[in-house]
C-alpha cells in the first residue's frame, strides 16, 4: 500500500528498547533539535526547523510525527501550496531532512514517508543591488557614525548583517588590511579591505570583544542591524534593504575583477553558482563586447 511505513524500535543505553510509536512529538522534536546543535547548525536554522516541525505536528494531529504516512504529509504540503515557491521548497526540504534523520541515525523508521514529496522548482534568484547613486545619496545623508560604518561594511566589504553584528576587535587585521569574518553557519573567512574602510573602523577599535555595542553595552543582534538599516532607508524614502548593500558589493566586485572564484571567496559563498547570479547585471558589458566584435567584423569585411 502506498505510503505504508515500517515503524521501528530504538535502542537506548539507559532505557533499553524504545517503542518509537509511543514517542510524543515534543520528545522527537527535542531529540532532533539536539542533533542539529551537535552538528553546529546556526541557532536561527535550528529555531526555524523547530517551528516548522511543531506546525507540521499540528496539521497531522491526532497522528504523531513518527506515525505520519505519505498521504498525510502530502495533504500538509497541499495545504501550504499557496506559499511562495522558495518558502514552500524550504519547508518541504526541512521535513524531508527530519524524516531522513528518523530513518538514520535514529532508526525509528525504516523508510521515510517524506521522500516522495516533490520539492517545488524555485526560479533562479536575481541580484538586486542598490543603484550606486542611491547608495551615495544615502551615505551623504547619514549623520549617525554607527549607521555610516554599517553602510560602508555592507557596500565596501560585502558583509551580511550577522557578520557586521559579530565583528570583533580581534577580527580587524593589518598587513595586509583585512577582516576576519564569522558568517552564516559560523563559517569563517578573510575579507580584504582598503585603507579608507580601515580608517572608518578606527573609532570602534578602542575596546576588545564585539566591535559594535548597544546603549546597554551589549552586542547588536543581526536582526537589529538589519532592521535599523532598513528603517534608515525608509527614512530617506529609499525602497531597499540591508542585504542589497551586499548585492551592490558583489555585482561591483565581479564587474571590476571578472574573477568569479575571487568574489565567491570574498563573499563567503559555498558554491560558485551563488556568485554566478551577479553576472546577470553585466548586460551593458555584453552589449559593449558585441559592439566591439561587430566593429572587428566590419573591418574584416572592408578588407575583402
Amino acid at each position: 500500500m502506498a505510503g505504508t511505513v515500517s515503524r521501528g524500535r530504538h535502542s537506548d543505553d539507559t532505557q533499553g528498547m524504545i517503542d518509537a510509536t509511543q514517542l510524543t512529538n515534543a520528545t522527537v522534536i527535542n531529540h532532533f533539535v539536539n542533533s542539529q546543535r551537535a552538528k553546529k547548525q546556526s541557532s536561527r536554522t535550528i529555531s526555524n526547523q523547530e517551528w516548522l516541525l511543531y506546525r507540521l505536528a499540528e496539521q497531522l494531529h491526532p497522528s504523531t510525527l513518527v506515525n505520519a504516512d505519505y498521504e498525510q504529509l502530502l495533504a500538509w504540503q497541499t495545504s501550504i501550496s499557496n506559499l511562495a515557491p522558495s518558502t514552500l521548497a524550504g519547508y518541504v526540504s526541512g521535513v524531508r531532512v527530519f524524516y531522513r534523520w528518523l530513518v538514520r541515525p535514529m532508526r525509528w523508521l525504516s523508510v521515510s514517508p517524506a521522500e516522495e514529496l516533490a520539492i517545488p522548482r524555485v526560479p533562479p534568484r536575481r541580484p538586486r543591488p542598490i543603484p550606486e547613486p542611491d547608495f551615495q545619496y544615502a551615505l551623504s545623508g547619514c549623520a549617525d557614525p554607527l549607521m555610516q560604518i554599517w553602510l560602508e561594511l555592507g557596500r565596501y566589504a560585502g558583509l551580511r548583517c550577522c557578520e557586521i553584528a559579530w565583528l570583533t576587535r580581534d577580527g580587524i587585521l593589518d598587513d595586509p588590511l583585512r577582516l576576519h569574518v564569522i558568517g552564516k553557519g559560523r563559517r569563517e573567512r578573510i575579507v580584504f579591505i582598503g585603507q579608507e574602510l580601515r580608517d572608518s573602523l578606527a573609532p570602534w577599535m578602542n575596546r576588545q570583544g564585539a566591535l559594535f555595542l548597544s546603549s546597554r553595552n551589549t552586542p547588536f543582534t543581526p536582526k537589529t542591524v538589519s532592521d535599523r538599516i532598513g528603517r534608515f532607508f525608509d527614512s530617506l524614502e529609499l525602497p531597499y534593504t540591508a542585504h542589497q548593500l551586499r548585492h551592490l558589493y558583489g555585482s561591483d566586485a565581479l564587474r571590476r575583477t571578472k574573477n568569479l572564484r575571487l568574489v565567491q571567496d570574498q563573499m563567503g559563498h559555498r558554491s560558485p553558482a551563488t556568485t554566478q547570479v551577479y553576472t546577470e547585471v553585466f548586460e551593458p558589458d555584453a552589449i559593449d563586447l558585441a559592439e566591439q566584435l561587430g566593429a572587428d567584423l566590419r573591418q574584416k569585411h572592408r578588407k575583402r
